[in-house]
């Protein structure tokens, strides 16, 4: 059985005014920089230690591939990031790959900036052309770091423990959101998505079947704003 995370990190950090995915989640003398020192390698389904000079040079969208990086039910790790990103999240993105090249695979998306659709469109397209094994696409959003890895797990096991369900939504006080995981029955369904259009969309309809995994808040907590990324910055520092 292979699932595959579909990551989506191709947005235009519009809000944040900056690349979001390349900043530091602790900031250094007060003020956080773009670029990621150091990118250790991630033993396959292990947990790794963070030291405190390491965690220091952790970025917004690098937790997100280190804690993905760490599930050893995700057979592969599909990054579908815009060309037009910052040279600082390519850099470390590409860094990443060559260091689990088995595991990690990156797609551009030319048309990102026209809604997270295209995104999401790209990348079920690569998984269906590139990865023939696939039997479930987990969704995740590149600017939520205080996912954990057993976060991710609980939503796999619950689907392998019903393998009938068409997809398994984490979900908190707003409803259900990503991480989902999709089997491939509703991927036809993500690639009829348009626009701005995000797959929870199809998550209203009546034709699935499906289950919620409930998450704790912060799990959904965005990097969008810079007062978001402090709150995250505030979380962080609290749970050392």
């Amino acid at each position: 059985m292979s699932i595959v995370a579909l990551v989506l990190a191709a947005g235009k950090s519009s809000r944040m005014g900056r690349d979001k995915l390349s900043m530091r989640l602790y900031a250094i003398d007060g003020a956080g920089t773009n670029e990621l020192s150091t990118v250790l390698p991630i033993e396959h389904g292990s947990v790794v230690p963070i030291n405190h000079e390491d965690a220091k040079s952790e970025t917004v969208g690098g937790r997100v591939l280190s804690i993905l990086l760490q599930v050893s039910e995700l057979a592969s790790i599909v990054v579908v990031h815009s060309p037009h990103s910052s040279l600082a999240w390519q850099k470390q993105c590409e860094q990443l790959r060559q260091l689990h090249s088995e595991r990690m695979q990156l797609v551009a998306c030319e048309q990102s900036e026209l809604g997270m659709s295209y995104s999401i469109r790209e990348g079920v397209q690569y998984v269906r052309e590139h990865i023939p094994s696939a039997q479930a696409i987990l969704i995740v959003l590149a600017d939520q770091p205080l996912l954990e890895p057993t976060h991710i797990q609980q939503l796999v096991a619950q689907w392998q423990e019903q393998r009938e369900l068409d997809y398994v939504a984490a979900t908190g006080a707003d409803g259900a959101a990503p991480p989902i995981l999709f089997a491939a029955s509703m991927w036809d369904g993500l690639e009829q998505l348009t626009g701005d259009q995000g797959a929870r969309r199809l998550l209203k309809g009546t034709d699935w079947h499906g289950a919620q995994v409930q998450l704790p808040a912060y799990c959904f907590w965005d990097a969008d704003t810079p007062s978001a990324l402090e709150r995250i910055r505030q979380h962080l520092a609290e749970n050392e």
